[in-house]
Formats: structure tokens, sequence, C-alpha cells
């Protein structure tokens, strides 16, 4: 696994900070996220795709047990969900896992070969809603026996669709506040003509 770059950057944190710039252009200045707060609407997001996806699965979410919190359990398979370039061993937690008395028997790694991306989605007819980004999308995959790993992107089409959208915005106001000073100066002309 990739780990932090020289700045000490992990590939998920230049995410969230290429994100929020995005964010704060499209006007939304109130929404700001963290690495953290980040990789728990990714997880929300890609559990419950598996859920959707897996109905006819047994699927389980944020399991806790006496040696952690499992982040998915898919009939007797158990998955932690890392990003990308992580720095926690999802190896060293997942075998703890496993040691607890509470999944010691009948319980393995799991091996569904998951690999799918993941939208935002508000609406219930397409899938489970969830709060992503609605420029944002995850590819997940199983990169080992219960370790899937998640790499969040721009969907480039809506990322322009909503930039595009906020410069016309911006230029019509200017547009706008153009027309209000010269007007305003007009009617001061008017007025010093008198």
């Amino acid at each position: 696994m990739d780990k932090a770059d020289p700045n000490g950057e992990t590939p998920l944190s230049d995410f969230v900070s290429q994100l929020n710039r995005y964010l704060a252009l499209t006007g939304d200045h109130i929404l700001r996220y963290t690495s953290g707060t980040f990789g728990q609407v990714a997880h929300k997001a890609i559990q419950d795709d598996i859920r959707w996806k897996y109905r006819e699965h047994v699927v389980r979410t944020e399991v806790p047990i006496s040696t952690g919190i499992v982040d998915l359990i898919v009939d007797t398979g158990i998955y932690e969900i890392k990003p990308v370039g992580g720095l926690v061993d999802p190896d060293n937690q997942l075998t703890r896992y496993l040691d607890s008395n509470e999944l010691r028997r009948g319980f393995a790694r799991g091996t569904i070969p998951f690999d799918d991306v993941v939208r935002s989605n508000s609406d219930p007819a397409f899938g489970p809603v969830n709060t992503l980004p609605w420029f944002v999308q995850l590819h997940y995959y199983l990169s080992g026996p219960g370790v899937i790993l998640y790499e969040p992107s721009f969907d480039n089409k809506r990322l322009v669709r909503v930039l595009a959208a906020v410069t016309i915005a911006n230029l019509v106001r200017l547009a706008l506040e153009a027309d209000e000073a010269e007007t305003e100066e007009t009617g001061l002309d008017m007025a010093l003509a008198f």
C-alpha cells in the first residue's frame, strides 16, 4: 500500500483538500470535510451499496465485538474498509477480530470479489441514499481476503456541470451589479444636471 507522501499527506487527505476547494468554488462555505469525516461518509456509502446489491446475503455493518468494530460482515465473511494508501493496517484488525470469542468459529476473511463504483444518490428508487457530494464517486474493490479498498475521485461530468453553473451565476451577478452601478451613476448625473 502507498503510505503518506513526503509532505505527510495520504491520497485521501489530498483528495479531501481538493474536495473542500471545489465545495468553496461552488459557493458551499459551510460544508468542510476532514479525512475522518469523509472516511465515515465513504464507509457508510460502500456498506449501504453492498447491502443493496447483495440483498440475498446476510449483510451486517459496524458490528461491535470484544476486540473492536467490524466494518462489514457478509454471511460469514468479515471485511475491513480502508482508503487506498491509508495508514492503518487492515490485516492486524482482521486477525484481532477473528481471534475474538464472537468470530473465532465459523467466520473467515471475506472473499466476495467486490469491484464497483458508488456515486452520490438522493433517490431511493436508484439504490441506497447516501451523503456523498454529488460530484464524488468511490471505486471500491476486494484487494485481498477481507480487505476492501476504496479510492475516491471526482465525477468529471458532474463536476464540470456544477462549476459551469456557478461560473454562469457569478457572471450574471457581476453583470447585474455593473448594470445597477451604471443606473446609479446615470441617476446621479441627471440629478446634478438640475
